[in-house]
């Protein structure tokens, strides 16, 4: 059975996309948002938006 702490701790899955073919997943930790690529944690972040804008971006500039 899981505790209080373990279940407020973890991660919730808000969404996730692709952009180029890389895998954009976005999750809550408490208050802050954070941003995997590909498997790779990128940045955490205030809100979803700047979230996916963040991912968005970072693609773009590595992919040109």
């Amino acid at each position: 059975m899981k505790t209080f702490r373990q279940m407020m701790n973890e991660a919730k899955k808000i969404s996730s996309f692709k952009v180029k073919s890389h895998k954009v997943v976005v999750t809550q930790n408490g208050k802050k948002f954070d941003v995997t690529v590909d498997g790779e944690k990128l940045d955490t972040f205030e809100s979803q938006k700047e979230a996916e804008q963040g991912a968005k971006d970072f693609i773009g500039m590595m992919t040109k």
